[in-house]
């Protein structure tokens, strides 16, 4: 009898230590430890992709505190859909938990719901079942988004609010959740090359995360960890298989009603005539159209990849796009220059 509750006790003096140490957590015991806040969210900030993620974490370098993990989503039009599965396996318990995900991405708003369950079969054969939902909302407006949470649950719910602040290769955040308190947190993110990322953050809980990714389209592996004083290093793995959401569209650009009068330079050359390369950092998007030799689409997902990132550095970058290749790279060069 004093095993038993000694043992009732332990398990309960290690959920709580739990609950303390990884106060930002809803669905397992640590699944955002390594700070990567999307994926509990019933929409993504980036709706450009589709993308089916496999995963699996460790916590303070322990052999039997793993979790694996697989994450989706998928757009159609202005939906996005996705799921959302963990299963935990240590000696305490074994944990299942499962989220489906939904939302409508309009232009500068997103909404969405995420209900989810929660199964864990303890080892001392008590079986706990959990249930709760996630309402989400964002607005962005040009380099700014602001993300806000609600959490409900059976037990204390809690909330998210998230400002971000989006820039060429910058992505800085600061979030505020609150459940049994506040903690707070600041992220900065940035794109060193054109495939890798790299980010950093802070939170009020004394922990450092750090995190990498690569990406080499269509594939992409994200590593990242925490660190904390007073805790063995915790670390995450993820492989992911994305595409080109072929619904994105453009955000709708108001413009004045004025006609331009744009000539065409041209220069005579031995009896034909021979057009002027056009700078692909400022040609208008019916110039880049009428580029010759490439198709429509690869033309406009050239023109879609300079609006998001600012500008066109290199044709090393364009070639990384899906679509086009060395032939295509010689045919631009051949028509265009890369100027400011």
């Amino acid at each position: 009898m004093g095993r038993v509750v000694s043992k009732k006790c332990l398990i309960a003096l290690i959920l709580i230590f739990k609950l303390k140490i990884f106060s930002t957590t809803f669905f397992s015991s640590d699944l955002n430890f390594c700070n990567i806040f999307e994926d509990l969210l019933p929409f993504n900030k980036n709706v450009s992709y589709n993308y089916l993620t496999f995963g699996c974490s460790n916590r303070f370098l322990i052999k039997d505190l793993n979790n694996f993990y697989s994450l989706s989503n998928y757009n159609f039009k202005k939906f996005s859909f996705g799921h959302l599965l963990i299963s935990d396996f240590n000696n305490i318990y074994r944990g299942y938990n499962l989220s489906l995900k939904g939302a409508y991405n309009a232009t500068n708003l997103k909404i969405g719901i995420s209900p989810y369950v929660s199964f864990k079969d303890f080892c001392d054969s008590v079986n706990n079942f959990k249930f709760g939902l996630i309402v989400s909302g964002m607005i962005k407006e040009e380099n700014f988004y602001i993300i806000s949470s609600y959490f409900i649950k059976e037990y204390k719910n809690g909330s998210i609010f998230l400002i971000g602040y989006s820039k060429n290769e910058f992505d800085i955040q600061f979030e505020t959740f609150y459940r049994d308190g506040f903690v707070f947190t600041g992220k900065v993110a940035y794109q060193m090359y054109d495939n890798f990322k790299v980010n950093v953050s802070l939170d009020s809980e004394k922990r450092i995360f750090f995190g990498l990714q690569v990406v080499k389209f269509p594939y992409m592996i994200e590593y990242s960890n925490f660190v904390h004083p007073y805790f063995s290093v915790s670390n995450d793995i993820r492989f992911s298989l994305y595409r080109e959401n072929k619904y994105y569209t453009l955000q709708k650009i108001k413009t004045n009603k004025v006609t331009f009068d744009i000539p065409v330079k041209a220069k005579k050359i031995k009896g034909f005539i021979k057009k002027e390369k056009i700078n692909l950092n400022g040609a208008f998007y019916e110039e880049i159209l009428s580029l010759e030799g490439l198709s429509k689409t690869v033309l406009r997902r050239i023109y879609i990849y300079r609006l998001i990132n600012g500008k066109i550095n290199s044709y090393d970058e364009l070639e990384k796009l899906p679509g086009i290749g060395k032939k295509s790279i010689e045919k631009l060069k051949e028509q265009t220059f890369i100027g400011d």
